[in-house]
């Protein structure tokens, strides 16, 4: 038994040595991918009606917050949207949001020849600033929309790594 724990502990140990601090993990659906650093946590139950999310490393998260790059497929079929409307959409939300809320950027791109609607904003929520980075891409009448969320201290911290992993999505065809 004692044998069979160490056995266990060193495999543990291990497995958590392998993991270099750049190395990704690919997430594959039939209809998309995308990968993420290996120290982050998926989560695939479908919690709030997204795809998955995919958390900080927990040591390294917020207090009272995990910040988070989530999926959500919206249906669009009959709406006739592309990324400008999708745009246009957003935009006017936004502006609901009132005066606590600051549009950092809004803008359709291109990148690697693929279009996809880029916003960022923050809104005060209680004591707190949260922010915002979402990313939207449009295929056969479904918006794909990642959104990574934080709180305003720890944006800056993680902004890079989740726009590097956001725009690591991938549509299948």
């Amino acid at each position: 038994m004692k044998l069979s724990l160490t056995i266990l502990w060193v495999f543990f140990c291990l497995t958590a040595l392998s993991q270099k601090p750049g190395e990704v993990i690919t997430f594959k659906k039939d209809n998309y991918q995308i990968d993420y650093p290996a120290s982050w946590r998926l989560d695939t139950s479908k919690i709030m009606g997204t795809s998955f999310l995919l958390y900080v490393p927990e040591d390294e998260a917020s207090v009272n917050f995990n910040e988070n790059i989530n999926l959500l497929i919206q249906d669009l079929t009959g709406q006739h949207m592309d990324l400008d409307r999708y745009k246009e959409i957003t935009d006017d939300q936004l502006k609901t949001l009132g005066s606590d809320c600051t549009v950092i950027e809004s803008a359709v791109k291109r990148s690697n020849n693929v279009s996809f609607y880029k916003t960022a904003y923050s809104v005060q929520q209680e004591a707190e600033r949260l922010y915002a980075l979402s990313v939207c891409f449009i295929q056969e009448d479904n918006a794909y929309l990642l959104t990574f969320t934080s709180l305003g201290n720890s944006f800056d911290k993680w902004k890079d790594i989740a726009e590097k992993t956001m725009m690591s999505f991938k549509l299948h065809r």
